[in-house]
């Protein structure tokens, strides 16, 4: 089966969608036995004013590839804003030349953005997602949106939470006799992401006398972040990474203790689920597809978005109890075991894949 991925970034994009497009695309390369998976970048890395250059380069060499090797499916990665139109350029190509086309949806902020947009763009979108032969969705918010307001058939929709590849045994979580408690927050560093109200608990919590260091990991607004922590007198508790590539990243969550991510908005993040497979507890806010998967005091604990005393009692609740840190981390790593094993998740790919392929086209699969 000839696959091939648009994706922003390719197979070096940052932040979730990167990281899925990476982890989907090496198993399947794993898996190929020869069979080309070919990843092409619409983006770039650069101004946002080269981008219809990358979107012109990346549709010549879709172009190139077809006509080499030919193309059974073409899967398109999407966020929001100018995501949709752009992607629908690979769309029509696919539809023109009969090859099926799945939208995999990941924009946290795609409802929202659809909402204030003009009807032009409305009307884009709507187009889009509605010739595209499946929609792939992170939640049940998307999955309804997609279904009651755009009019996509169910047959046209698949709701697949993310995975990821975790350790075959994650390790027992350690309770530390001596040293601060680590926190870690993996993101792009913004205020979707709830990073003022994170600096703001850590703030109360070291003036109750907890002893913890805050690690930040991720791009994004991190100059004001520091600053953030500079003026709230916590900048010495307070270590920003910047980007990491992703070894360093599995590094500092195999050394963490909870992991942290009150976002306003999100998906499914993958950095919640590759705490979960390392057996970190996790402290979270209840948006996008969260709260479908994770159960509040069972495997994660939940506060709702900007409310920093509900963050600072939870964080605290879990300094000072390290025997319910403990549980809720191996409950984490159960649910990832259960629901988040990427091998599993790839597996259901490749049936839908097949499913979308003409009947002259088909091949058994063992």
């Amino acid at each position: 089966m000839s696959l091939v991925f648009v994706s922003p970034g390719g197979m070096h994009g940052g932040g979730g969608m990167g990281t899925v497009t990476r982890s989907i695309v090496t198993d399947l390369r794993r898996r190929s036995r020869g069979t080309p998976v070919k990843v092409l970048d619409p983006r770039g890395d650069g101004s946002v004013a080269l981008s219809p250059v990358y979107t012109l380069a990346a549709l010549c060499a879709l172009a190139v590839e077809h006509l080499r090797h030919g193309i059974d499916v073409l899967h398109l990665n999407v966020s929001e804003r100018l995501s949709v139109p752009r992607k629908a350029l690979f769309l029509l190509y696919g539809r023109l030349f009969g090859i099926p086309v799945v939208m995999h949806h990941h924009g946290a902020e795609f409802i929202p953005e659809f909402d204030k947009r003009s009807g032009l763009y409305r009307k884009l979108v709507t187009w889009a997602v509605r010739r595209a032969d499946c929609n792939i969705v992170l939640g049940e918010d998307w999955y309804r949106f997609l279904h009651d307001r755009l009019g996509v058939p169910p047959d046209r929709l698949r709701l697949m939470y993310n995975a990821v590849w975790g350790p075959q045994a994650a390790p027992a979580p350690q309770v530390r006799a001596e040293g601060p408690v680590r926190l870690l927050m993996l993101a792009n560093l913004t205020p979707r992401k709830g990073v003022g109200e994170l600096l703001e608990a850590v703030q109360g919590l070291i003036e109750r006398g907890r002893e913890v260091e805050l690690t930040l990991a991720g791009g994004g607004e991190v100059a004001r972040y520091r600053d953030m922590a500079h003026s709230l007198g916590i900048a010495e508790r307070c270590r920003f990474t910047g980007w990491l590539k992703a070894e360093e990243a599995t590094a500092l969550l195999e050394a963490a203790d909870i992991f942290v991510l009150p976002s306003h908005h999100e998906g499914l993040p993958m950095a919640i689920l590759e705490a979960l497979s390392r057996q970190v507890a996790v402290v979270a806010t209840p948006v996008g597809a969260i709260p479908e998967v994770l159960s509040d005091g069972r495997d994660c604990l939940l506060v709702p978005p900007g409310d920093v005393d509900a963050l600072k009692s939870a964080l605290d609740r879990l300094i000072t109890n390290a025997e319910e840190r403990v549980c809720i981390a191996v409950a984490g790593r159960w649910l990832f075991e259960r629901r988040f094993e990427l091998g599993h998740y790839v597996d259901d790919l490749l049936s839908l894949y097949e499913s979308l392929r003409p009947p002259g086209r088909q091949e058994k699969r063992a």
